[in-house]
């Protein structure tokens, strides 16, 4: 690793978002429904915290909803996205239906618009949508097994975010978002990790 540092508990998800409009993505955890943010990836306390969403059962995503830079946070809830524009304890500024409860919720940037949407994960049957709104998939595909874990991220720097999953130690990256072979494939972890994927180094990628 290039960087290493302890954040949080043992026990608590990690995420990552750009915090401060800094163009470099840095550590978040949630904890229950707890939010707590770093806006550098060190060791320390968190930046910001709040609280949003149910103590359980919330899928917790974090996106830049709105395109102002920002990462903020999400839930996905029995078919219901529940999206913020603030990192702050509030009501959702948008919600709307889409998938079937018991999919995996993603989010990106996947037509290159600067606005971060959502998208689900149906084994692995991948549905993709450019607005956050309900609807039907905009973009669907076939990639990975079932049960993998799915990421999203910028791989080639062309400012669109395309879908990677982990397996075993391995991450398979795709620098398009529809069926076929990894364009990229990476050793790093070990199985039973948690795969996350952002902008360390503010490059773009």
């Amino acid at each position: 690793a290039d960087i290493s540092f302890v954040f949080g508990l043992s026990t608590d998800k990690p995420l990552v978002g750009d915090f401060d409009n800094g163009k470099i993505d840095t550590p978040a955890i949630t904890r229950t429904n707890q939010w707590f943010l770093k806006n550098t990836n060190s060791t320390g306390e968190a930046d910001a915290n709040f609280v949003y969403g149910n103590p359980t059962g919330d899928q917790q995503l974090l996106c830049d909803w709105d395109g102002d830079g920002i990462s903020t946070p999400g839930m996905y809830r029995d078919g219901v996205f529940y999206l913020r524009n603030s990192n702050t304890t509030g009501e959702a500024d948008i919600s709307f239906a889409y998938g079937t409860p018991g999919m995996k919720a993603i989010c990106g940037d996947w037509d290159g618009d600067s606005k971060d949407t959502v998208g689900v994960v149906d084994g692995n049957h991948v549905y993709l949508r450019n607005s956050n709104t309900t609807g039907v998939g905009e973009i669907s595909f076939i990639y990975g097994n079932a049960g993998e874990q799915f990421i999203a991220g910028d791989w080639d720097g062309d400012s669109k975010d395309s879908i990677g999953v982990f397996r075993d130690g391995n991450f398979y990256l795709r620098n398009a978002n529809s069926t076929g072979e990894a364009d990229l494939s990476v050793s790093f972890g070990q199985t039973g990790d948690t795969a996350l994927a952002g902008d360390w180094t503010g490059e773009g990628k």
